[in-house]
């Protein structure tokens, strides 16, 4: 047991003068359960389960989407399936939020970044699905830091040619869906 005192609350052997008496709240000791174990030192195992434990007691809130507010979000939006050689891409234009991780990702690289560097971070966000199974499914080895290094990784060792045309195929997607947002067609809806 670990004995707690606050700050404002003075120390133990100090005895206030008559006037701070009146007016300082009376002194309190608490007493808590520490996550020391019996050896007297927390190790990492305990540690692991008191932060499962905790994430599991909080509370976990999605936040609800309005059925016009989620129409609005996806207004131009556009996915494609390319069929190359057999096997079927699904690429999909993305979102402000994935364009400004795109950038994140380009800052990380910093004056390195050129365009094959550029194409593949993009792709990474831009695949979505390999013959049916998402990129970040797919099974590979390698002990990568987050799902989108496994995703670049994965973009980065395809064929120059194969990126290219999946390059293309989204900036065509990309004028797709600036004809579609801006012009007569939005003004139908």
């Amino acid at each position: 047991m670990t004995k707690i005192t606050h700050p404002s609350m003075g120390r133990a052997r100090e005895i206030p003068s008559s006037a701070s008496r009146q007016q300082a709240p009376q002194q309190q000791t608490y007493i808590v359960d520490d996550a020391i174990g019996a050896s007297g030192q927390t190790t990492l195992d305990e540690m692991k389960q008191f932060e499962e434990q905790v994430s599991k007691e909080m509370p976990k809130e999605e936040p609800q989407i309005d059925k016009r507010l989620e129409d609005l979000l996806f207004l131009g939006k556009i996915t494609k399936e390319i069929e190359i050689l057999g096997h079927k891409f699904e690429i999909s234009t993305l979102s402000h939020r994935e364009h400004n991780d795109i950038v994140k990702q380009l800052y990380k690289v910093g004056e390195s970044a050129d365009l094959f560097t550029i194409r593949v971070i993009t792709l990474a966000n831009v695949l979505k699905t390999v013959d049916g199974t998402p990129l970040s499914e797919m099974q590979i080895a390698g002990d990568f830091d987050s799902d989108f290094s496994k995703r670049t990784f994965i973009i980065d060792g395809m064929q120059l040619g194969i990126v290219e045309r999946l390059y293309d195929e989204y900036n065509k997607l990309l004028k797709e869906s600036d004809t579609l947002v801006s012009g007569e067609v939005i003004k139908k809806l």
